[in-house]
């Protein structure tokens, strides 16, 4: 009888015989080939070796390269995980017998390997990265990326705006009164477009904005659109006259001929033809075109002219937290005295800005002669209520001394007191509100020269309390289509009545 087992013990035993004779045979074979001599080989003759070139990739293209390998690493990297977890997950199943189970193992570890590298699928704590936070202190360029085109003039408050995955909080610097009340009174019954800008000369905060486009172009009315600049252009003039020729505002000026044309006959050097005589307070307020023709071309010359239009910003883009269109001025040639003058007067049409560029040349002379780029962002906060930006005074340079500010800012009051605009703010002195301000102001008109069915209508000027420091200056355009509608100098006198209306006594009605 058999013992138990012994079958089983006479396989195993011819199975461990069976490998040892196969090992056997494989060690008498390498030792055969070990004895056996090398054949000969041709020897192998290096080419020769191009000489490096001394030239490094560019810096975009390594870190391209860099970029490139770095995503390889993470995607393979992710691969190798995913495979690994399958393999480790196959094997702890040791009671797994079935084949069937296997292959469906196998099969789901393809198909998650095609998923990851068509990027249908990310792995848990990888795939795209968050956008950095922005370091501490945004640039107003970051902000005005962040805005983009949003109608930040008809918000009502604080705004959430999305950018790289966040999400932001953007807080204009509008005053919650000021600027809906000047959006409501806006009248587009006789305009093609109307801007208005309201700013605070000490900070250069924007505190309203309000427009309207007819023809409902993309450029916005207030940032966006250009419009003539016409006799507004009297206040550089008069700053290079005062500033650098060292007239007063008590300086006689004189010219000849209508004080409303120009002709190249009333632009003349010769006294004796310039039988009119006035103060320069007097033809800055009633905005004599032959008076400053004469004085841009003469008295402070092209170059000096030129030099103080670039310090009031024309020609560079304002930095504000949206875009702004760069205000233009082209000077003619040498020897075109003619072309000066139009330019000293204000009297072309290519001379060109917006409403917030006509705000910004008074705020300058409020400011005593600092230029200031106007800001309409007061913060902007991320997810967390951290403040990634906070808008500040920026101060660009300056356009004159304090001196030469305050003769232009008294030429300014003559246009109220007996100027230009003496019939659209009469009665000031009598007003509850108006009565207890400092006003000044430069009004400017021009009709489109091409049908002549478009009059524009300008007044930039400034409010002040007498014996206080609050103060607001304005900007103010009305391009009047057939019929002349509500004037820009309206708007003007409404915006500082509503702004200063606490300053009245308690029983004055409200504007």
């Amino acid at each position: 009888m058999e013992e138990p087992g012994s079958k089983w013990r006479s396989y195993q035993d011819g199975l461990k015989r069976e490998a040892k004779a196969a090992r056997e045979k494989k060690r008498k074979k390498r030792e055969a080939e070990a004895s056996a001599p090398e054949p000969s080989r041709p020897r192998r003759v290096p080419k020769a070796r191009e000489p490096r070139r001394s030239a490094k990739p560019s810096h975009r293209l390594r870190r391209a390269r860099e970029e490139s390998a770095a995503a390889w690493r993470a995607f393979s990297g992710g691969l190798g995980r995913a495979w690994r977890g399958v393999l480790d997950w196959l094997i702890r199943q040791k009671e797994i017998r079935s084949p069937a189970i296997l292959i469906l193992a196998s099969v789901a570890a393809i198909a998650l390997m095609g998923l990851l590298a068509a990027g249908l699928l990310r792995l848990p704590g990888r795939g795209e990265k968050a956008p950095k936070m922005p370091p501490s202190g945004w640039t107003r360029a970051q902000v005005r990326a962040l805005i983009g085109n949003a109608a930040i003039d008809a918000w009502t408050g604080p705004q959430k705006l999305k950018a790289g995955g966040r999400t932001y909080t953007v807080t204009p610097t509008l005053d919650a009164d000021l600027n809906p009340y000047m959006r409501s009174i806006i009248d587009p019954q006789y305009a093609r477009w109307i801007g208005f800008a309201a700013m605070d000369p000490e900070t250069g905060r924007i505190l309203a904005v309000a427009g309207f486009s007819r023809d409902g172009d993309k450029e916005h009315p207030v940032f966006g659109h250009l419009y003539p600049a016409a006799s507004v252009f009297k206040i550089v003039t008069a700053t290079a006259a005062v500033d650098l020729a060292h007239l007063t505002a008590d300086t006689q000026v004189g010219f000849v001929g209508n004080k409303y044309t120009l002709y190249k006959n009333q632009v003349t050097p010769d006294p004796a033809r310039q039988n009119n005589q006035l103060p320069l307070k007097e033809a800055f307020g009633e905005s004599v075109n032959p008076a400053f023709g004469l004085i841009g071309a003469y008295v402070v010359g092209p170059e000096n002219l030129r030099d103080k239009a670039c310090s009031f910003g024309f020609g560079r883009r304002l930095d504000v937290e949206v875009p702004v269109a760069t205000a233009v001025c082209a000077f003619p040639e040498s020897g075109d005295d003619f072309g000066v003058a139009q330019v000293a007067s204000g009297f072309n049409r290519t001379t060109l800005i917006t409403p917030i560029q006509g705000a910004a040349f008074v705020a300058a002379l409020v400011n005593g002669g600092t230029y200031l780029d106007p800001s309409i962002v007061d913060k902007v906060t991320d997810e967390t209520g951290k403040a990634v930006y906070e808008g500040r005074k920026k101060e660009v340079g300056r356009v004159c001394s304090s001196e030469t500010a305050a003769e232009i800012l008294r030429m300014m009051g003559e246009t109220i007191v007996m100027g230009t605009a003496r019939r659209l703010f009469a009665g000031y002195g009598k007003d509850p509100v108006l009565s207890l301000l400092d006003l000044g102001g430069k009004t400017g008109s021009m009709n489109d020269g091409v049908e002549h069915s478009i009059r524009y209508d300008w007044f930039v000027g400034f409010a002040r309390q007498k014996g206080g420091t609050k103060a607001l200056v304005v900007a103010s355009v009305v391009a009047h289509d057939k019929f002349i509608g509500t004037r820009a100098a309206h708007y003007a006198r409404m915006a500082m009545k509503r702004y200063f209306a606490n300053l009245a006594p308690a029983s004055a009605p409200s504007p």
